[in-house]
């Protein structure tokens, strides 16, 4: 993925995490019917990109 998916539009993060709270966080969003991504941030930590479904 060359585009950096932090700019795409309709995408929003939440802030870095542990793997683990992400993951959590991330199917929180899946459970409410939202698309995720996961990103790892130079640090270790993850990144949560969300967006409503079309």
């Amino acid at each position: 993925m060359s585009k950096d998916i932090l700019k795409d539009p309709g995408w929003y993060p939440m802030p870095a995490l542990k793997e683990d709270a992400a993951k959590k966080v991330e199917q929180h969003y899946i459970s409410k019917g939202y698309h995720t991504r996961m990103k790892e941030e130079a640090d270790g930590r993850w990144t949560v990109l969300y967006r409503k479904k079309a």
